[in-house]
């Protein structure tokens, strides 16, 4: 007879396999458990500040639009010397023939109550961005007897108004600001809303001779 090369497996060797892998499943919920309260995960991010301040303004605080006019209009930023047609004659052609270089401000008439709170750089830099224009007058204009002319250099604005999103807010907790003095523990809200403002905002600018009687 030819014997058999099959190993029998020892004695509660099956047993023993089953066990361990119900300890795992055993184990399973424990170790997510650990993992979701262990310090730093799944947990607001604090900050600590020696302040009064319930409040404070941060980098990502933006200025957002509530409300804004359904007509944009004109702001003129320069003009130039005025042409009249003469009397007398059937009509006169004109074009003023030089370039002009003009600056201007993306809001103008801004109003803010900033509810107590610091001006992030990065709103007032947006506020108080600067612009420019070059308008070359070649372009000829037909008038009649006794018209103006004048070239002239516009900003279409419209105005708008809203408040301002993203604020750090007090938990209502001490913190170890150093090994010598306590602070307010504070944690950032994306979606805080304070303040207000309004101002009216470049759309387009465009340049041309204006005429008129």
């Amino acid at each position: 007879m030819r014997s058999s090369s099959a190993v029998i497996p020892e004695e509660g060797s099956v047993r023993t396999r089953k066990r361990r892998r119900f300890q795992s499943l055993v184990l399973l919920p424990l170790v997510l458990l650990t993992m979701f309260s262990a310090p730093g995960i799944a947990q607001a991010a604090t900050w600590c500040w020696v302040t009064g301040d319930t409040l404070r303004s941060g980098d990502t605080s933006y200025a957002r639009v509530k409300q804004q006019a359904s007509k944009t209009w004109e702001d003129w930023i320069w003009r130039g010397p005025i042409y009249q047609c003469p009397r007398g004659v059937e009509q006169c052609t004109y074009a003023w023939g030089q370039t002009k270089l003009s600056g201007w401000r993306w809001s103008t008439g801004v109003s803010m109550d900033l509810a107590g709170l610091k001006l992030p750089g990065t709103v007032s830099g947006d506020f108080g961005r600067y612009g420019e224009m070059s308008t070359t007058f070649t372009a000829t204009v037909y008038m009649k007897p006794g018209q103006y002319a004048q070239p002239i250099q516009k900003v279409i604005r419209r105005w708008r108004s809203g408040d301002f999103v993203g604020a750090f807010r007090r938990t209502g907790n001490t913190c170890n600001y150093s090994s010598w003095q306590k602070g307010q523990e504070f944690y950032w809200d994306g979606g805080y809303a304070w303040g207000r403002w309004s101002d009216n905002r470049r759309q387009w600018e465009t340049g041309g001779h204006h005429t008129w009687f």
